[in-house]
């Protein structure tokens, strides 16, 4: 079966220098990819694939080219270069004080209590607004899952936590998941105490704690959550057209009559793995070791090649890899 399809936008062609990819889309003026294969009696020949491609005015190896034979090469398209986003400290998450919420116990805005303990949002131990989160019951934990987060980046938990019965207790804000996951503050009676944690993200979603460690209730208020500035780098983008190495160069120069210039005609020829992987030997089956699975067979025999190769793991799903 032969399947084509059409080649939207530019191929581009780069040259692996100095362990980064150049490219010489500017100076090409003709790129040819083949491959493909034939019967071979009862089995297939792989033929090894071949990347043309010449270059204008670049890489003469008459006057100062760089192109050496086994250097890397690659087509590709749909190219976009790396780059760096960068993100600006916010908040991700705003209580709002707990003031839209209806008092009661039916929306909590996804606070759920740890039992024994209750939690409700009421009108009373507030910082600002009207109304708070409260958590009754000795050692009182509400906690509730905050998601969207992103792994890496450093984000601060910060709430106001208000002592409603006289005495004095301790409270805890944290996030459940990591190694420490609490900061404890001593409250007195009916005074506010502002309290933040810091931490940096290990997941997608944390659980985001609220505690006391006394007998006496306490309320919270003003719960956020900020992350700082962080920087995204996003990877270069491509779908891979052709791999291979340097196998010869050559170069014409042809002259323009009319200026009487005379320019420069790098043909570069490289090939694909393909001539060194399907004349590498092979060894190491076992005959009585019964069937190998196909990601066991591509293992061996990967572990063998001349060339890398991205083997699948066990149990991969069945794709069609190409080496």
């Amino acid at each position: 079966m032969i399947i084509e399809r059409p080649l939207l936008g530019r191929v581009d062609i780069q040259a692996l220098e100095a362990d980064e990819w150049v490219t010489y889309l500017p100076n090409a003026t003709g790129v040819t990819i083949r491959r493909g294969g034939a019967r071979d009696g009862l089995g297939v020949r792989t033929d090894v694939g071949l990347l043309t491609f010449t270059l204008r005015d670049a890489q003469d190896p008459l006057a100062g080219g760089t192109f050496v034979p086994g250097q890397q090469v690659r087509a590709l398209t749909g190219y976009v270069p790396a780059y760096d986003v960068a993100h600006p400290a916010g908040l991700v998450y705003d209580a709002g004080g707990f003031d839209a919420l209806p008092e009661g116990t039916v929306d909590l805005d996804g606070w759920t209590p740890v039992a024994p303990a209750t939690i409700e949002i009421y009108p009373w131990g507030v910082t600002s607004g009207q109304k708070s989160l409260t958590v009754r019951g000795a050692g009182g934990i509400a906690h509730r899952p905050l998601s969207g987060l992103v792994p890496g980046v450093q984000y601060t938990l910060a709430a106001s936590v208000i002592n409603v019965n006289e005495g004095w207790t301790q409270a805890m804000l944290g996030v459940a998941e990591l190694a420490n996951p609490t900061v404890l503050a001593t409250v007195p009676y009916e005074e506010p105490a502002w309290m933040a944690y810091t931490f940096i993200a290990s997941a997608e979603t944390h659980t985001l704690q609220l505690a006391s460690t006394g007998s006496v209730w306490v309320t919270w208020d003003d719960v956020t959550v900020t992350a700082s500035a962080w920087t995204e780098h996003v990877p270069e983008q491509a779908e891979l057209l052709f791999t291979g190495r340097i196998a010869d160069i050559g170069a014409a120069y042809p002259m323009d009559k009319a200026s009487g210039r005379v320019h420069s005609l790098a043909t570069v020829t490289a090939a694909d793995a393909v001539g060194r992987h399907t004349t590498t030997p092979r060894s190491g089956a076992l005959v009585d070791g019964g069937f190998e699975t196909f990601e066991a067979r591509i293992a061996r025999l990967a572990a063998s090649a001349q060339e890398p190769v991205d083997a699948p793991a066990i149990g991969a799903p069945r794709e069609v890899y190409a080496f």
